[in-house]
């Protein structure tokens, strides 16, 4: 990941819709998270013998890792839940579109993610222009926090609105680029 140089992003970190949020084993895992690109590498340098010679090592420019995590248990929507994922910097991520997981809107880390998972109930061509109006709202709006903003369009493999993907993240980039 650290070769992707300037387009290195945040980790994601999906969890089974079975994991409850459980503190004892959840903020062992945030402490172990690396923060820049130097600790990224020398975690990345513990690696197995086999990737000798074949594990990118270059932590390149100095800068942030930022993680999020997908809580897919209701649990995950818990104030505990929320300030052990803000002490450790780490966000939680907001998803739209699947009614069993926590709809998380509170942030918890420096960044937002967002996950929008097309629904063939927002009809054929998926997020239509109200629904990117409002994201490219909500967008805006964390921008002006002074968060960086990922948004990720995601099927959830349904394969009848899997192809509008590209077409929904292009029309909320138009809708970012009309201010």
């Amino acid at each position: 990941m650290l070769r992707r140089g300037p387009k290195f992003g945040p980790i994601l970190w999906q969890l089974p819709p079975n994991l409850a949020f459980e503190p004892e084993r959840l903020d062992p895992f945030l402490v172990l998270l690396p923060r820049d690109r130097r600790a990224a590498a020398a975690l990345a340098a513990q690696h197995e013998n086999r990737m000798d010679g074949r594990a990118w090592l270059d932590p390149g420019p100095d800068g942030p890792v930022h993680h999020a995590v997908e809580g897919r248990h209701p649990s995950f929507g818990s104030p505990e839940c929320l300030a052990l994922f803000r002490g450790h910097g780490v966000a939680l991520v907001e998803t739209d579109g699947i009614a069993d997981h926590p709809q998380l809107r509170e942030p918890t880390g420096p960044i937002r993610y967002a996950r929008l998972h097309l629904r063939p109930e927002l009809g054929p061509a998926g997020y239509g222009p109200a629904a990117i109006a409002e994201w490219a709202e909500r967008c805006r709006g964390w921008a002006a926090e002074g968060r960086d903003v990922f948004i990720i369009f995601d099927a959830a493999g349904d394969e009848s609105v899997k192809l509008h993907t590209p077409t929904n993240a292009a029309a909320l980039l138009a809708e970012l680029a009309r201010g």
